[in-house]
């Protein structure tokens, strides 16, 4: 499985607005992807005015990944959420377990 991880910083008073979107996001990337096993939404501890959310995310393949990318929900996403996000890591990764 391909794994996605991603790690937003969003300022605290945004987060409200921001939970809403990818909360939204993950339930259109389970219910539209079928290649979309996976997406957890989590949110951390506020710190110096700056909320961290960490997502997990499993497809089939990195090409399912890539055709994630290229949804309309994630493009709507991504231009909508980006006046909220102070940070954003992507990761990559190679499932190993089950």
């Amino acid at each position: 499985m391909f794994t996605i991880t991603v790690t937003f910083t969003v300022k605290n008073e945004d987060v409200d607005r921001f939970r809403t979107l990818i909360l939204n996001q993950a339930q259109d990337s389970l219910t539209k992807e079928l290649a979309c096993r996976v997406f957890d939404v989590a949110i951390g501890e506020s710190k110096e005015g700056i909320v961290p959310f960490f997502l997990y995310e499993l497809y089939d393949t990195e090409s399912d990944f890539k055709a994630h990318l290229n949804s309309t929900h994630f493009i709507d996403f991504n231009k909508v959420s980006a006046p909220y996000v102070v940070s954003k890591v992507v990761d990559a990764w190679e499932r190993i377990s089950s």
